[in-house]
Parts: C-alpha cells; sequence; structure tokens
C-alpha cells in the first residue's frame, strides 16, 4: 500500500481516510462499517488519492479477524486502473454492437426486397443438409405469405419440406466454392 499510495510506512500509518479517499461520503462509510460489522467481512470500489494527488480506482476488501481476543480489521487494497480500463472496454465494444445490430435491423427492415438469412446446417462429412431460419424481414413474409414469428429458428426441411433439395443445391453450391458460408434467399 506503501509503493501504491506514495507514502512511507511512518507517514501511511498515521493518515486519515480523508487523505487518501476521493469521496469520503459519511454515510456511504457507515453503512460499509456496518456491513463489515455484521457480515465480518466486505468488498467494496473506491476512488483513491495518492500523496501526489493522482487518483486511482481501487477494490478494498475488508475483515475481522480475531488475535488474542483482539478484533482487528484487515483491509487489503488493490489498484483496479487495468480492470476499469478493460471495463470500459467492454462497455464501448457493447454499445458499438447493439449500435450495429440496430442499423442491420433497420436496412433489413426497410429493403424493398424480401430478405431472409439462413445458416446452413452440415452432416458429419460436412456436407450441408438442411438449413435454419435466422431472420427475414416483413416483406419475405409477405411475398411467401408466411408467419414468421412461427417459423424463425425452424429448420427449411420443417417449413418447407418440398424445397429442400433445391435449396441446398444452391446454397450448398455456393458454400462449396466457399464464397458463403451462409445461405442468402431474396425474394422477387
Amino acid at each position: 500500500a506503501c509503493d501504491m499510495f506514495g507514502y512511507s510506512r511512518e507517514e501511511f500509518n498515521i493518515i486519515d481516510l480523508k487523505d487518501i479517499d476521493c469521496s469520503p461520503n459519511i454515510n456511504e462509510l457507515k453503512d460499509i462499517e456496518d456491513r463489515l460489522l455484521n457480515q465480518g467481512s466486505v468488498s467494496f470500489d473506491r476512488i483513491a488519492i495518492t500523496k501526489d494527488r493522482k487518483q486511482i480506482p481501487v477494490e478494498i476488501r475488508a475483515h475481522i479477524v480475531y488475535l488474542d481476543n483482539k478484533r482487528i480489521k484487515i483491509e487489503i487494497v488493490r489498484d483496479i486502473s487495468e480492470r476499469k480500463k478493460a471495463e470500459i472496454k467492454i462497455k464501448i465494444a457493447q454499445e458499438k454492437l447493439i449500435s450495429s445490430r440496430e442499423k442491420y435491423q433497420r436496412l433489413l427492415m426497410n429493403m424493398n426486397t424480401g430478405f431472409a438469412y439462413f445458416k446452413l446446417l452440415y452432416n458429419e462429412n460436412n456436407k450441408p443438409t438442411d438449413a435454419i431460419l435466422i431472420e427475414a424481414n416483413d416483406k419475405y413474409e409477405r411475398i411467401y405469405d408466411l408467419n414468421l414469428k412461427e417459423l424463425i429458428g425452424n429448420k427449411v426441411s420443417v417449413i418447407a419440406p418440398y424445397y429442400i433439395n433445391q435449396f441446398i443445391s444452391i446454397f450448398g453450391d455456393l458454400d462449396s466454392n466457399r464464397l458463403s458460408t451462409e445461405g442468402y434467399n431474396l425474394g422477387e
């Protein structure tokens, strides 16, 4: 802790919590202390301040232990800067994924053409044998007079068993040429 906060051992033993806690909210600290006394241990995140006034996110794990019939509070403080950076990166990636998904959905649903997305299924010889309807727009539903809510997630062999051979012939050939690993069916 001395290295993390930049204090000597002597300085660290006499500093007050407000010297290293960026936001010492009295009610929050009392709640944490109550939980510690009731549960015997508690873990929480804070923003700490180093001797040179740099702010760093830390995780504090506090435990009550008994030594020679005396109650002692042990606190372990860990710098979680890297974890916080990773959490921010994950949040940004999730937001981008959601945004991309929303754009894809708007494009798919606003197309003037019927569109369906199928995922090919393979046998043990790695040959396409069927496909699952993953997604389609409302125009595809109207063209083929289908209720997509009931059909999405079903195999083509179940939806249209009479069509499966033609479907596999068309999209299996595309896949064998490695033009695509998934089938696309455009309505007219």
